[in-house]
């Protein structure tokens, strides 16, 4: 983060595509708040119950990755322990923590994210979450890794978007890939 605590980052597809993909983060106080947007022609792009959410949208949910879904990482440095955070375009979320990578995810009691905005039309996206909360799961003082990513669901299939991938196939949970966001709180 820089100084004011606000960073921009542009996320890079896995294979090639037309649209494109950012995600503005900025800590303020206990909270972290996280706008991802997608430019370009998004008619294409599958939003979830976006147009007409369901009764019951806004809860808790697993396999959120299985349509358009914006991530958040964040991890401990020396360790191996890492959190993961999913957030569906209709408000429902998730959020898993990890000893190991990949390892079985238990869900720990963390507060909801708050939906600041969800607007299909225009591929905006913030949210704000209790980054202190999650945080304090991990075991580390002051410093962590963390990454945001996003799942389009599109009509030739998902894209996958990080600030950088391994060659061989996407994979979020590599946290060699997050070294390049460090944030101190």
């Amino acid at each position: 983060m820089d100084k004011d605590g606000e960073r921009c980052f542009k996320l890079q597809p896995f294979e090639p595509s037309t649209l494109g993909v950012s995600v503005a983060t900025s800590l303020r106080g206990e909270g972290l708040e996280l706008t991802y947007s997608v430019s370009g022609d998004r008619g294409s792009i599958k939003w979830p119950d976006f147009e007409a959410p369901s009764q019951s949208a806004g809860q808790r949910r697993d396999n959120l990755w299985h349509s358009t879904c914006f991530e958040f990482f964040l991890a401990s440095r020396e360790g191996p322990d890492y959190l993961e955070y999913n957030f569906a375009p209709n408000g429902d979320w998730a959020v898993f923590q990890f000893s190991t990578y990949r390892g079985v995810p238990s869900k720990p009691p963390v507060k909801p994210p708050c939906v600041l905005r969800s607007d299909a039309a225009v591929g905006i996206f913030t949210v704000a979450i209790d980054f202190k909360g999650l945080a304090s799961l991990l075991h580390e003082d002051t410093r962590y890794l963390f990454a945001m990513t996003v799942i389009l669901q599109e009509p030739a299939g998902q894209s996958f978007w990080a600030h950088r991938h391994r060659v061989d196939k996407p994979d979020f949970h590599d946290k060699a890939l997050f070294e390049t966001f460090e944030l101190n709180t």
